[in-house]
């Protein structure tokens, strides 16, 4: 059974703000909603398997779009200088 003990501390001032830490700046809104509500869940209830299966796949998810983010910004960096 995996546990979600970890709460994320965003910097920022406004949600938004905090979101913008977490997703790629073209996650859709739709997915950042689920995301959130899947955490809050799993964070309610750290002993349901489902809701920490699902916050897995939900944040796999999520990186994979920020590491894709940042792959395609580095690679336009280099082509312009």
């Amino acid at each position: 059974m995996i546990q979600s003990k970890t709460r994320i501390h965003l910097v920022g001032t406004t949600d938004t703000e905090r979101e913008n830490g977490l997703f790629a700046p073209n996650y859709p809104a739709a997915n950042r909603k689920r995301y959130l509500e899947v955490k809050r869940a799993a964070d309610r209830n750290p002993f349901d398997a489902d809701a920490e299966f699902d916050l897995a796949i939900e944040d796999k998810l999520r990186i994979d779009a920020l590491m894709t983010y940042y792959h395609k910004t580095e690679r336009k960096n280099e082509k312009a200088s």
